[in-house]
């Protein structure tokens, strides 16, 4: 039993298990920066809407082009949540002609605040 005990404690020494472990000083807080980033995007996607004037194709199709890289992104994280695509890769079949087309009278969701 001596030498299962020895061998446990070293095992446990290798592993820094046995001592506790410092604490760094400062932990970085990442609530803040993540709050600061997603009120940000939020207000550019205010703006990007606000410019939109549906008599004008153009600002539509300017306003997609704007948005796409956040739906793309949006796409991603719900196939990865789903388990769709491995590992969090995209998909083979993921490009630009594959996203969804969005009508600018489709209903905009409630926003928890």
């Amino acid at each position: 039993m001596a030498e299962v005990r020895a061998a446990h404690e070293a095992y446990g020494e290798v592993l820094g298990i046995t001592k506790a472990h410092e604490t760094p000083a400062e932990v970085a807080a990442l609530r803040e920066p993540l709050r600061e980033l997603v009120s940000a995007i939020g207000d550019y996607l205010l703006q990007v809407v606000a410019a939109v004037d549906r008599e004008r194709p153009e600002t539509i199709q300017s306003a997609r082009a704007a948005l796409a890289p956040l739906d793309r992104l949006r796409q991603a994280a719900a196939r990865r949540a789903a388990g769709k695509s491995g590992k969090g890769e995209p998909a083979e079949n993921d490009d630009e002609e594959a996203l969804p087309e969005i009508e600018p009278d489709a209903p905009v969701p409630d926003v928890p605040q």
